[in-house]
Parts: structure tokens; C-alpha cells; sequence
């Protein structure tokens, strides 16, 4: 829940579409497009690094993800993304760093759009987190409260 409200801050009509799906013992793989049009600013938080906001382009982007999850008493213990990042930034004109891109980028920067659009993005995923968590079932410990998906 964290993630979809986060990105839908940047990505007003973002979707997925499901290409495939399967399932075998605790563990589901899905093939999907995702889709959208950047419409508000884009926030990125790198493992270890510091938030970087990029500044709306009002540009559409479809890349192919695959989500593989792993069950533990029908919830979603475990969650692995593979997604095609540089292929969304490219698409959506903050790579590679034109002359273009990097002056975008330097007003977003200077005008302050960068700092309000990483604390703006950090509070709406904290919102949607505490809302999951008030939502998890009793005794869920780390599992979150993701459905299995059922045999058909």
C-alpha cells in the first residue's frame, strides 16, 4: 500500500496489466506491464542513499515487471521485484542527462519542487504503511496482508 500511494503521487493514471501469472506451492510469479503518465514528481529512494525527487514530464512510460511472492499462512511474507528502471527513466526524459533533462532537474532543484515532493512522497507512504498495519490481521508478525492467490 505504501508503494501504490507513493507512486501514484507521481503517476496519477498509473496501472498494471497482467500478462501472466502462476503458482506453485507457497510462491507466485506475475508478469505484468506497468503503465502511467508522469504527472507529479517522482521520488526514488536509493538503498542507503538519499531521496532524489525528478520533476513531472507529463510524459507516458510502459515497462514489463515481474513480482515473484512467497506465502506464509496466506499472507505475503516475502516480495522480489524485478523491474525495468532504466527503461521508465528513459522513457520518461530524465535519462539519459541531456542538457534538457539536467535543466529541468536544476529548476525542480533550486525552486524547493524537489524538497517538498520528497516530503510530501515520504508522509503519503507513511500514511498508507500505518493504514496497512492498522489493517493486518493479529499475529501477522512480518507477513503482510496480501492474499494468497487461490488455485483455480
Amino acid at each position: 500500500m505504501a508503494t501504490s500511494a507513493w507512486l501514484h503521487i507521481a503517476f496519477s493514471d498509473l496501472r498494471f496489466e497482467l500478462i501472466e501469472m502462476a503458482t506453485e506451492g507457497d510462491r507466485s510469479i506475475a508478469h505484468m506491464w506497468m503503465r502511467g503518465t508522469q504527472t507529479g514528481p517522482f521520488t526514488v529512494f536509493p538503498p542507503g542513499g538519499k531521496p532524489v525527487a525528478f520533476p513531472p514530464t507529463d510524459r507516458e512510460f510502459a515497462v514489463r515487471q515481474c513480482h515473484v511472492i512467497r506465502f506464509r499462512d496466506g499472507l505475503s511474507a516475502e516480495h522480489i521485484a524485478v523491474r525495468d528502471d532504466l527503461g521508465m527513466m528513459t522513457q520518461l526524459g530524465h535519462l539519459p542527462p541531456t542538457p534538457a533533462a539536467l535543466a529541468r532537474m536544476t529548476r525542480f532543484q533550486i525552486g524547493g519542487g524537489a524538497r517538498r515532493a520528497i516530503a510530501h512522497a515520504i508522509e503519503e507512504a507513511g500514511r498508507a504503511a500505518a493504514a496497512a498495519a492498522a489493517a493486518q490481521p493479529a499475529g501477522a508478525g512480518e507477513a503482510s496482508a496480501v492474499p494468497a492467490p487461490q488455485a483455480s
